[in-house]
């Protein structure tokens, strides 16, 4: 059997530090790479075989950096699920549009950028969220607005530094977000995911979900995100299996 075209490899100038962890065969890939806005072309998208969206095409260089990146992170884990030359495009509201018989989710912030990509078979949805890491004032700040007054002593009585609880917690709302819209396909607030336990062995957050979501056909009930965190960012990750 022939092995699978990848798509060409951008210079390390531009993107460095990739990993992958997982496989086809185990039905999720993850990825993830570090990149430097600085030093993109747009000529990379020819040079990559990627489609480049006239929308991507008249922004500004960070925003196309950030689109190649994510979606050149996405083609190398297609290829491996039997998808060559793909690029990963949005509808109207932004969500990726994933080729037949697969789920995925792509996320960037700064010079972060990750992707992970499961068989549909074997997951639902998926959902992955990164974020810069908060300094204390600004997660005062960022509380008030996304915790509601029965999750702010439970984070306060787990083991998560304040800032990175905080910033955790806003990163997990949004991946329960990328992965319930494909299944509610409607728009939620924070409001909606409440957090109810943080789980400092396992690096779990759990969530119970509104129940006017939770009715609907496929959502669950509860949600559990995996996490971790550095002095530099923290990531998230909804895998909800079949």
């Amino acid at each position: 059997m022939r092995e699978p075209t990848r798509p060409a490899t951008p210079p390390p100038s531009f993107l460095h530090a990739y990993q992958q962890t997982g496989a086809a065969s185990e039905g999720l890939i993850r990825l993830s790479a570090e990149f430097d806005s600085a030093a993109f072309t747009p000529s990379l998208f020819e040079q990559c075989s990627l489609y480049c969206p006239d929308k991507i095409a008249d922004s500004i260089t960070k925003r196309q950096a950030e689109f190649f990146a994510g979606r050149w992170l996405a083609s190398q884990a297609l290829v491996q699920f039997g998808h060559q030359n793909f690029t990963v495009l949005a509808d109207e509201k932004r969500c990726p549009l994933w080729p037949a018989g697969t789920v995925g989710s792509i996320t960037h912030s700064d010079n972060q950028v990750r992707c992970s990509i499961g068989r549909a078979s074997v997951y639902q949805t998926l959902g992955i969220d990164i974020q810069p890491s908060l300094s204390e004032a600004a997660a005062q700040k960022l509380q008030r607005r996304i915790l509601s007054p029965s999750e702010v002593p439970l984070l306060a009585s787990s083991a998560l530094p304040f800032a990175v609880g905080v910033a955790l917690s806003f990163s997990a709302k949004e991946s329960i977000y990328k992965a319930l819209y494909p299944i509610v396909k409607r728009y939620f607030g924070f409001a909606c995911a409440r957090l109810v336990a943080a789980e400092a062995c396992t690096q779990t957050l759990r969530f119970t979900i509104d129940d006017e979501l939770s009715g609907l056909p496929g959502c669950p009930g509860e949600v559990s995100v995996s996490y971790e965190y550095t002095q530099e960012f923290v990531y998230t990750e909804v895998a909800l299996s079949r």
